[in-house]
């Protein structure tokens, strides 16, 4: 009897968090991702100092690169769930984003083999950037907990900003691809 109504009760709790009810999680969800996409798109991102190219193990200026081509952005910390980052890589291989284009700032420096291991297991060889300590307009986002996705611009501006739900997978994909595809189309020019 005891198993039974254990068994009730966590049905009845993931029937809840997937509900889309006012007060569920899924809406506060919702409600703090239009929040924070209002916040701040088109937020001109300030990294003064440089970055941490933990691939070739050195500082490098971000506006180097993104003066050559919009780059796109998987921001997570040690602090997001390790489900979350691999579902979002997931999605990303799926898409087939150019590793060319994708780059990762997460804010621990890693040592070279702990980064084969994750290139492995995530299947992703593009650019790896340590932020530090900066105060900027990411660091205002990391705030809230969850890893996000973004273009960074020429001119150093934060758009495209995405969110991922985790009850709502096919905004991310949707998402992802509708990146894809403008990214195609871009090089192809």
């Amino acid at each position: 009897l005891f198993i039974k109504l254990s068994r009730k009760k966590a049905s009845d709790k993931r029937r809840y968090f997937y509900s889309k009810e006012e007060g569920s999680e899924y809406e506060n969800e919702l409600k703090l991702n239009d929040k924070l996409k209002t916040d701040f798109l088109n937020r001109k991102i300030e990294l003064k100092d440089s970055l941490f190219d933990n691939d070739e193990n050195k500082f490098q200026f971000i506006y180097d690169i993104t003066k050559q081509y919009e780059l796109f952005v998987f921001r997570f910390t040690n602090m997001n769930c390790t489900v979350c980052i691999d579902s979002v890589f997931s999605f990303i291989n799926k898409a087939g984003l150019s590793n060319k284009r994708l780059a990762i700032f997460c804010d621990v420096v890693a040592n070279r083999r702990n980064i084969n291991i994750f290139r492995e297991k995530q299947k992703y060889y593009g650019k790896i950037f340590v932020l530090g300590n900066q105060k900027n307009a990411l660091k205002d986002l990391d705030k809230y907990g969850h890893p996000y996705l973004f273009i960074l611009d020429k001119t150093l501006r934060l758009i495209d900003l995405h969110i991922p739900i985790k009850y709502n997978n096919q905004e991310t994909i949707n998402y992802l691809q509708k990146i894809s595809d403008k990214f195609k189309r871009l090089d192809k020019l």
